[in-house]
């Protein structure tokens, strides 16, 4: 068995710099409601999305003086997978505390919101959805965010980043189980990592990955989904039997 070393290892997060442009519109959203009270729903055309891959729903669940409650749900209207989920959104409320989520960053009433990663609600199956909760002030009205679109941005991970293993657990002449270690060498997650590399047998069947495409002995493996995120400083194992 030839296993090369010409291992790629890819990352869909964003790595989030003052180089990421802001998408800001002039234009009003659809709708300019001055009055949203609780059990209020702005969901459909009513939400200014900059990205046909989803659609948004946005709640309130509760409201008092000042304060409120809010849900947002981001539905994936197309046929795959969004990996490690990370919108921009155009919001004027300010948000005290959030969960099922994270704020990448705040500037004025632009917000940068992703997913809370720890393998947890990392990514939206196609035509799947994912929510996020939060707490927020107001003067005068809650207006609904508008001008959300999805972020994503694959970049090639740095090799000092990351280390990869190669272990045959068993041969019996005909066939073979492996494995592939793979170390997150860094003190920040891995996330929704890719794994690109060339073998000459063929693999039957694998575990902790999904295998998208082969082409002329060159593998491409995604995440399980539940490994998507390999945290700081820990490995995480993909099996194969071929």
């Amino acid at each position: 068995m030839k296993f090369k070393r010409t291992l790629s290892l890819f990352m869909m997060g964003v790595m989030l710099s003052s180089s990421v442009p802001f998408n800001v519109f002039a234009e009003d959203t659809a709708i300019n409601n001055n009055n949203l009270t609780e059990d209020t729903t702005i969901s459909g055309s009513s939400i200014s999305v900059s990205n046909n891959d989803i659609d948004v729903d946005f709640n309130i669940i509760g409201q008092w003086n000042g304060g409120f409650n809010g849900e947002i749900i981001l539905t994936n209207t197309s046929d795959k997978t969004i990996e490690n989920w990370q919108i921009q959104m155009e919001f004027p409320q300010k948000i005290t505390n959030i969960w099922n989520a994270t704020i990448a960053t705040h500037k004025g009433a632009i917000y940068t919101i992703k997913n809370p990663g720890n393998n947890n609600n990392v990514n939206i199956p196609a035509n799947g959805s994912v929510s996020f909760g939060f707490s927020g002030e107001y003067t005068d009205e809650i207006i609904e965010p508008s001008n959300v679109s999805l972020i994503n941005n694959p970049k090639i991970a740095n090799e000092n980043a990351y280390s990869i293993e190669y272990q045959v657990i068993s041969d019996w002449g005909d066939g073979f189980t492996s494995q592939i270690v793979i170390t997150n060498n860094t003190n920040k997650p891995l996330e929704a990592w890719h794994l690109e590399f060339d073998f000459s047998d063929e693999i039957t069947s694998l575990w902790n990955g999904q295998i998208e495409k082969e082409e002329d002995g060159k593998y491409y493996i995604t995440n399980a989904g539940y490994n998507s995120v390999i945290s700081a400083n820990s490995s995480i194992t993909i099996g194969f039997n071929g």
